[in-house]
């Protein structure tokens, strides 16, 4: 199977190939403006960077209407989506393609990047573009940075987050060829990730939850219900939707912009014969926590994938636990509850600092215990009745903050584990790099155990998730040491634009973990268990 490394500059998507001796991306082979073929005054008013509203914020790929598909989320509140069958095509058909070129000696020379645009007027710097059109594109009412989609008995669901605070559930039904979408209510500030933790069918009717994160500090478990509804379309208006060129999630955006080119009157009169195929309820806020600092990522893991190790200090990586002491507590405490009480501890994780010397341990020292957890006692048991009432489920939320990692428990948001600031490397600091210090970058490999997280400031630590005879924590296995001398680059302050993995073998689980830098350096890391 032949695979690509995909990046996004600008409103560029850049694609690689692999070298096959050393596993590192080799070459350019395409590149695919994403650009409109104009910017609408809309654009410039939701974006974050009004000068240019079109810079590409997130890439995901995932399953999307049973094929692997490339998400990308737009400053401007686009989300594109591809199938990779269409991108692998486009490398195929273009990616070895020669272009005359004038150089001194007037000769014809390769081009190495074939480069195509989705419009005749995105791109200057090629004199014929060639003009490629997403698979699915969609808008939304204010710069988009969350994305997850998922496929699940024939039916596909996407969640959106964007800067207007609130989340966008969009469904496809592949017969009607079209989305149908609810918005849920604005939260306290803006969505950096979103993800969909659990789906349920029952008949036609559908419960989805969703977890997202926002950068006031709130972790929020949404559900949506929604029942597909069974029925033919006006030929006419399934004609006009399936072709769409855009889909608006926001009416009123679709009247401002109407880059589909229909007469706003024509419009209401094909709406007005649409088929109400999915029939949503209002979305639902089924459990939330505010901590003191930002949240800026959020991903769920099962606890199947949690590690089983032979003891509680392997489990949170603390010598200083009192094994004993802590069984015979889990022990009473079970007795009292009736009930498992594994699930409802909280032990600090340990982290190692930079100046090679172990962190307080949180056991013996109240102050650090304090900064550890993120909850109070009172919250504590409030979501241990709310989980003996409504009962637990296998998902866990691992959590990332400004300087913190935390995992919560799906959905009562119980906190089993959490560590104290993380990283405390004095990089210097400047107006370039201080909003860059904040780990902000995450990922989970479930086949190694393993949480993943990042600073764009240029520092890495990877968490192994474990269990030991019913509680679930996490450790800190690595740290990556070369942050300060990567961040200092030939054009100035280097930073972390992203994570991407590549697994490497079919047997033992091994994988290539890819750290792409603001100026084009990809630096390539084996990892495995």
């Amino acid at each position: 199977m032949v695979e690509y490394l995909v990046l996004g500059l600008n409103s560029e998507l850049i694609v690689f190939g692999f070298d096959g001796l050393t596993n590192l991306p080799s070459k350019q082979l395409l590149r695919i403006d994403t650009r409109p073929m104009y910017t609408s005054s809309t654009d410039r008013l939701i974006s974050t960077w009004p000068y240019f509203p079109h810079t590409i914020n997130y890439l995901k790929t995932g399953n999307f209407n049973n094929k692997q598909v490339l998400g990308v989320c737009s400053d401007d509140g686009t989300l594109f989506i591809w199938y990779t069958e269409t991108i692998i095509n486009l490398v195929k058909k273009f990616g070895n393609s020669k272009k005359p070129q004038s150089n001194d000696n007037d000769q014809e020379t390769e081009n190495p990047v074939a480069t195509v645009t989705l419009s005749s007027t995105a791109s200057s710097s090629v004199a014929t573009p060639t003009i490629v059109k997403p698979d699915f594109r969609i808008k939304t009412e204010a710069s988009l940075w969350g994305l997850d989609f998922k496929t699940y008995n024939g039916h596909n669901i996407l969640v959106a987050s964007d800067n207007s605070q609130s989340v966008v559930l969009l469904y496809y039904h592949p017969v009607d060829e079209r989305f149908y979408n609810i918005k849920s209510h604005q939260i306290l500030h803006n969505i950096p990730d979103i993800s969909i933790v659990s789906y349920i069918q029952k008949g036609e009717r559908h419960t989805v939850q969703v977890s997202c994160v926002s950068i006031s500090g709130e972790i929020i478990v949404f559900e949506f219900n929604f029942a597909i509804a069974l029925g033919p379309l006006n030929k006419e208006e399934f004609e006009y939707f399936r072709k769409e060129p855009y889909y608006y999630v926001d009416a009123t955006m679709e009247q401002l912009e109407n880059r589909n080119g229909i007469d706003s009157h024509e419009l209401a009169q094909l709406k007005s014969k649409k088929f109400r195929r999915v029939k949503f309820a209002e979305p639902l806020c089924i459990s939330r926590v505010v901590l003191s600092e930002d949240c800026w990522t959020v991903k769920p893991m099962s606890s199947k994938w949690f590690l089983p190790v032979g003891s509680l200090k392997d489990v949170f990586g603390d010598d200083s636990i009192d094994e004993s002491r802590e069984l015979n507590r889990i022990r009473y405490e079970t007795r009292l509850l009736n009930a498992s009480s594994g699930k409802f501890q909280f032990f600090p994780s340990k982290t190692v600092n930079f100046e090679s010397r172990l962190e307080d341990n949180c056991h013996n020292n109240t102050s650090t215990t304090t900064n550890c957890k993120p909850t109070t006692v009172d919250d504590e048991y409030r979501r241990i009745h709310k989980e003996l009432v409504n009962g637990s489920s296998d998902e866990f939320l691992l959590v990332s903050t400004a300087k913190k990692l935390s995992m919560f428990r799906f959905p009562s948001l119980f906190c089993n584990c959490s560590t104290s600031k993380v990283f405390d490397l004095a990089i210097p600091f400047n107006e370039e790099s201080k909003f860059t210090n904040r780990i902000s970058i995450s990922m989970v490999i479930p086949e190694l155990s393993c949480f993943i997280a990042a600073t764009q400031q240029g520092l890495i630590t990877i968490m192994r998730l474990c269990s030991y005879q019913g509680v679930y924590g996490m450790r800190q296995e690595h740290i990556f040491p070369n942050a300060l001398s990567l961040s200092l680059g030939y054009h100035g302050y280097r930073t972390i634009i992203g994570l991407s993995v590549r697994k490497r073998t079919l047997e033992k689980p091994i994988y290539n973990l890819y750290v792409t830098y603001n100026d084009g350096l990809i630096i390539g890391y084996q990892i495995s268990i």
